[in-house]
């Protein structure tokens, strides 16, 4: 079953689409001491208890990322740790920009009233940064979500943002997109490595935002690795990052993937889905923001509703 990067409610309400993304970062000194030991388990086979060692990322120091948003469902109460959904970006004064997935369900669009969004907070449970009503959801309309294309939505803040906007990637940054590439991304969501095909047991949601350092992997090798278990990628409009072990995962769903460039950090990606998280063989998938159509959807939005 491939994440939605968003929370479900068998998810700790936390979600993400095909699978909702946090940042892992799995690397098991158990599983390699027993390696070394000439030990083996069944592939597979959980350890009883929280495990403690395929945490992922580090934590992100306060005030670091100020463009990062939460995105609240305040139907579920609670504080807003308990209320974070996905994670969106800022990218204009009013404007946020996550996935489709994390506020569209069923053809049914969240209601302003029914959302909020957090900016320039590290820890969700404090009262820092800004909290934001939001007065207009717009996800894409040529949103699929079978293949995740065009996996993304603006949000529209009713008071301006006084942080600065992260640069969205155009066309003349597509370098950023070759194969290898050290892209970050960032969030609130689960830290314990999920293996493919399974319904998650453990997940742990962090209070601190965590991040976490993702190699781009080529259309090639993700859309036949993806085509291969019978979930087509929407190459062209999909950008995949990750390796075992570094990975976003339920909870990250909307959060940004970014190339830190000369002239200043860029948005190359959305966290949308994946197989597993941290999977071997399965890099995590994001909507790629300079994709025609979404570039588009994110332009004409903007402009037709000031």
């Amino acid at each position: 079953m491939r994440r939605s990067l968003q929370p479900t409610t068998c998810e700790l309400g936390r979600t993400r689409h095909r699978r909702p993304v946090a940042i892992v970062v799995a690397v098991s000194l158990v599983v390699l001491l027993a390696g070394l030991a000439g030990a083996s388990e069944p592939a597979g086979a959980t350890a009883p208890g929280p495990v403690t060692h395929i945490i992922g990322g580090t934590a992100v120091p306060d005030g670091k990322y100020p463009f990062q948003a939460a995105l609240l469902d305040l139907t579920r109460g609670g504080n807003d740790w308990n209320m974070q959904i996905c994670g969106a970006s800022l990218i204009a004064p009013s404007w946020i920009l996550t996935a489709a997935h994390c506020v569209e369900e069923g053809g049914v669009v969240t209601a302003p009233v029914d959302a909020a969004i957090v900016l320039g907070r590290t820890v969700l449970k404090r009262k820092w940064g800004e909290r934001h009503v939001v007065d207009g959801i717009f996800p894409s309309s040529r949103y699929n979500e079978n293949t995740d294309a065009d996996d993304v939505a603006l949000i529209h803040l009713a008071v301006p943002s006084a942080y600065a906007p992260i640069r969205v990637a155009q066309v003349s940054d597509d370098g950023y997109e070759a194969a290898g590439t050290m892209l970050t991304v960032i969030g609130w969501g689960d830290t314990i490595a999920v293996p493919p095909f399974v319904d998650p047991t453990d997940l742990f949601y962090p209070q601190r935002m965590r991040e976490v350092q993702v190699p781009v992997v080529s259309d090639a090798t993700c859309g036949a690795a993806y085509s291969a278990v019978h979930e087509p990628l929407a190459l062209g409009k999909t950008l995949c990052a990750g390796a075992p072990g570094l990975d976003a995962c339920y909870g990250d769903s909307g959060g940004p993937l970014f190339a830190t460039t000369p002239t200043g950090i860029v948005e190359m990606g959305i966290v949308a889905s994946g197989e597993g998280c941290g999977a071997a063989g399965y890099a995590g998938t994001y909507t790629e923001v300079n994709a025609r159509s979404v570039r588009n959807f994110i332009r004409t939005t903007m402009a037709a509703n000031p």
